[in-house]
C-alpha cells in the first residue's frame, strides 16, 4: 500500500510551491522593469533627467561623476574642485559606462535587481512558517515599478546603489546572517554618511558635514544656508546633523521588539535631514512600507497623505520650471514645496508611530485576555516568547 502524505507534508509542499512561484514572478518583474528602464534610456530620456534636482544631488549626480573622471584622466585629483564629492571607488567602478548614452544605466539596473531580490528574501523570512500566501514578492514589484525608482535609475543617480546596499543589509539582518548584514552596512556607509564608521576620508564626508555646496535640491539645507548669516552657520550645522541622530536611540529602545519598523522610521528621518536628499531616498522607505499592513490600515490621514504626495510630486517640478526656465517665480516658491515635502514626511512618520503604538496596545490587551496563544514562528529564532508583526 503506497504511503500517504500527511497534512503537514502537504502544507509544506504547497508552501514550497508558493515560494518557488514567487521567485519566478520576482524574476519576471526584474526582467520587465529592466526592459522598461533600458527602453527609456534608449529613447534618450537620460540627458533630461541627469540634471534634475529631484534626482541628481552633488553626491549622486552622473554629471559630477563624469567631471571627476575627466579630472582623474588628466592627472588631477577629482576632489580638487567642488564638482565631485562622492565615494572614490565609484570612479573606476562606473567609469567604463558613465559616458555611454545608454549603458550608463547598467549599474542602476544591477542595483535595482539586487534591491528587489533583497526585498523578496526579506519578506520570505518574515512569512516563514505562515499558512498565508506569500505576498511579500509584491514588495519587489512595488520597488521595481515605483516611478521614483525608475526615474532615479534612468537619471544615472547612484542612489540605487545605496538603496541596494541598505536593503541587502536589512534582508541579511532579518535572516540572522551577521557577515552579510555587516557587508551591506559597510557598503552603505561607504556611499553615505549616516553610518559613522568610515568618516576618515574628509574629502568625501567633510563635504557632507560642512554643506559647502548649496545646489538646490528637495532637502531643507540649501535655502537656509544661502540666506543665513555666516556666524550662525556652525550652530545650524550642528543642530541639523544632530537632529538625524537624536531619534536613533529612542526609536531603537521603544521599538526593540520591532527592529525592522525602527529601521524604516530611521530611513524616513534620514531622508528628512540629509543635506542632499533625492527621490531615491523616498523610494527606499516607500518600498518597505507595505510590510506594515496593520499600521497602514490604521492611518488616520491616509487619503490626505496619498493625495498630498501626488500634489507635491507635481508642484515641485512645476515650481522649478517657473523659477529656472520661465522666470516668473523665485527660490521661495520652490523651497516652499520642499518645506511641504518635509512636513509630509513628518506627518507620515507621526502617523506610523501612532498606528504602531495602537497595534502594540491592542496586542497587549489581547494577550492579557488570552494568556495562552499559539506560538508564531519568528525568523529571528525560537528564543522569543511573544511574537510581534514587523
Amino acid at each position: 500500500m503506497p504511503p500517504q502524505a500527511t497534512p503537514c507534508s502537504g502544507c509544506g509542499a504547497r508552501a514550497t510551491d508558493r515560494q518557488d512561484f514567487g521567485w519566478h514572478i520576482t524574476c519576471l518583474h526584474i526582467a520587465g522593469a529592466s526592459a522598461v528602464r533600458l527602453g527609456l534610456a534608449w529613447l534618450g530620456v537620460g540627458p533630461s533627467l541627469q540634471d534634475r534636482i529631484e534626482i541628481a544631488t552633488p553626491l549622486t549626480s552622473l554629471t559630477r561623476l563624469r567631471e571627476g573622471l575627466f579630472l582623474m584622466q588628466y592627472g588631477s585629483s577629482p576632489y580638487a574642485g567642488s564638482a565631485y564629492h562622492a565615494a572614490p571607488l565609484l570612479l573606476p567602478l562606473l567609469g567604463s559606462t558613465a559616458s555611454h548614452p545608454i549603458l550608463y544605466i547598467l549599474p542602476g539596473l544591477v542595483a535595482d535587481a539586487l534591491a528587489a531580490l533583497s526585498l523578496a528574501h526579506l519578506q520570505r523570512q518574515l512569512t516563514r512558517g505562515s499558512t498565508r500566501p506569500a505576498v511579500g514578492y509584491s514588495l519587489a514589484a512595488l520597488y521595481l515599478w515605483n516611478p521614483l525608482a525608475i526615474l532615479a535609475c534612468c537619471g544615472g543617480s547612484s542612489a540605487p546603489l545605496e538603496n541596494a546596499a541598505g536593503l541587502f543589509a536589512l534582508a541579511s539582518a532579518v535572516a540572522v546572517n551577521a557577515p552579510f548584514a555587516a557587508f551591506g552596512i559597510v557598503c552603505a556607509a561607504y556611499l553615505s554618511l549616516h553610518p559613522l564608521t568610515l568618516m576618515v576620508p574628509i574629502a568625501v564626508y567633510g563635504h557632507i558635514l560642512l554643506v559647502k555646496d548649496n545646489t538646490p535640491n528637495i532637502g531643507l539645507y540649501w535655502y537656509l544656508f544661502t540666506q543665513m548669516f555666516p556666524e550662525f552657520r556652525i550652530a545650524a550645522l550642528v543642530f541639523l546633523h544632530t537632529a538625524a541622530l537624536l531619534f536613533t536611540v529612542p526609536l531603537s529602545w521603544r521599538f526593540r521588539h520591532r527592529p525592522l519598523f525602527a529601521c524604516v522610521c530611521q530611513l524616513i528621518i534620514n531622508a528628512l535631514f540629509k543635506p542632499y536628499p533625492s527621490i531615491g531616498d523616498i523610494a527606499l522607505y516607500m518600498a518597505l512600507l507595505p510590510l506594515f499592513t496593520a499600521q497602514l490600515a490604521r492611518l488616520q490621514s491616509s487619503l490626505f497623505l496619498v493625495n498630498g504626495f501626488l500634489l507635491l510630486s507635481g508642484l515641485g517640478p512645476a515650481m522649478w520650471h517657473l523659477w529656472m526656465h520661465v522666470g516668473s517665480a523665485n527660490a521661495n516658491f520652490f523651497y516652499a514645496i520642499t518645506l511641504l515635502l518635509g512636513a509630509w514626511q513628518v506627518l507620515l512618520l507621526a502617523q506610523l508611530l501612532g498606528a504602531t503604538l495602537e497595534c502594540d496596545w491592542q496586542l497587549q490587551q489581547a494577550s492579557q485576555k488570552q494568556p495562552v496563544t499559539p506560538e508564531v514562528t519568528d525568523p529571528r529564532g525560537p528564543q522569543q516568547t511573544r511574537s510581534y508583526p514587523p
